[in-house]
C-alpha cells in the first residue's frame, strides 16, 4: 500500500510531537518546536544545547530518548532535562538509596512500573529486537545487553512522568512527585502545602535545564531558514 511506505518513511525519518505536549514549562514561547520535524535535525539541536562533556554521554542516548517520548507524548525537553538532572546521562548512575540508571527508577518503583504496563499490554521496547536496533542507532551495536537494559530503564522512567503528569495534571507537581514520590505530594497538597515552589531545588535543577535545552528551536529554526 503507498501511503502505508509512506507513513513508514515518515516514521523512520520524522518525529511527530504531540501539540500539547511540547513546551511543558514555556507553554508562551515563541517560536515553537514544530509538531513534525526531521530526527537528525532535533536530535542535534538538542545535543548543541548541552555542555561538551554531557553531550558526549547524551549523544549514544539520544533517539532512544526522544523516540521514547514520541511514543508516550511527553514533552522531550522535559524528559531530557529530568535525565541531565537525576544521572548527568551517566548509564550506571546510582543513588545512596538504591535509584539506578539514567532515569533514577527505584527497584520497587519498577515493578509497579511493570506490572502497569503490563496490563495496558505495552510492549517494552527493550523486548522488541527491531526496536532495540533502531534506537541504539549504530551507537550499541557491539554491546546490545547493556543497550536493553538502558533501555528499560528510559521507558520506565518515561511512563512514570506520563503517569504522574495524568494524576496531578500539572507538571510542577508531576516533577516534584518523580524525585519525592506521589504520596508525599499529595499530603502536602491535603494540607494546602505549596508543592513546586522556588524554594524546590529539584525542580529548580529541572527547570533550568529544561530552559537551556528548549534553546533548541531557535537551532531548528535557523536550520530549516537555511535550507
Amino acid at each position: 500500500n503507498e501511503y502505508e511506505e509512506v507513513d513508514f518513511f515518515d516514521r523512520e525519518r520524522f518525529y511527530e510531537f504531540d501539540e500539547d505536549s511540547i513546551h511543558t514549562f514555556r507553554k508562551s514561547i515563541k517560536p515553537k518546536l514544530p509538531i513534525k520535524v526531521e530526527k537528525d535535525d532535533f536530535e542535534e539541536a538538542l545535543l548543541k544545547t548541552l555542555d561538551r562533556n554531557v553531550q558526549n554521554r547524551a549523544r549514544p542516548l539520544i533517539r532512544a530518548i526522544v523516540s521514547l517520548c514520541e511514543k508516550y507524548k511527553v514533552d522531550p525537553y522535559w524528559v531530557t532535562a529530568m535525565v541531565w538532572t537525576e544521572s548527568h546521562f551517566k548509564i550506571n548512575a546510582r543513588s545512596r538509596v538504591g535509584a539506578n540508571g539514567l532515569m533514577q527508577v527505584m527497584p520497587s518503583t519498577q515493578k509497579f512500573l511493570k506490572s502497569k504496563m503490563q496490563k495496558k499490554g505495552i510492549e517494552l521496547d527493550s523486548e522488541n529486537l527491531g526496536q532495540v536496533l533502531a534506537l541504539s542507532n549504530g551507537y550499541w551495536n557491539q554491546d546490545l545487553p547493556t543497550f536493553k537494559k538502558v533501555l528499560l530503564n528510559l521507558e520506565l522512567g518515561i511512563f512514570y512522568i506520563q503517569y504522574l503528569n495524568k494524576k496531578f495534571n500539572n507538571s510542577s507537581h508531576a516533577t516534584v512527585a518523580y524525585n519525592m514520590g506521589p504520596s508525599w505530594v499529595k499530603r502536602s497538597l491535603r494540607s494546602n502545602k505549596k508543592v513546586g515552589s522556588k524554594r524546590n531545588i529539584y525542580l529548580n535543577k529541572v527547570k533550568r535545564n529544561y530552559a537551556k535545552l528548549a534553546e533548541a528551536d531557535r537551532h531548528l529554526y535557523m536550520t530549516v531558514a537555511m535550507n
